[in-house]
């Protein structure tokens, strides 16, 4: 997930990948005799959310290149 952000390939599919990982982190830590703040996994969660279903990947990197090549996919997520 992290190298496909970075590089810019397939944006919104690493997002929700992102999304999934830091529910999983969220839903573990949630006991609250582990003393954990969770908060910060929300944050995550949030940042994840706003990468997959935004417009990211539109302005640099390999998606840029995928959608001038072969236009506007027809899945949702961009």
């Amino acid at each position: 997930m992290g190298l496909s952000l970075i590089i810019g390939a397939f944006t919104p599919l690493a997002g929700i990948g992102a999304l999934v990982f830091s529910i999983n982190f969220f839903v573990t830590y949630l006991n609250p005799n582990l003393g954990e703040w969770i908060w910060t996994y929300v944050m995550l969660m949030v940042l994840a959310a706003i990468t997959a279903f935004g417009y990211a990947g539109h302005s640099f990197g390999v998606d840029k290149r995928l959608v001038e090549r072969f236009g506007q996919p027809r899945y949702p997520i961009y």
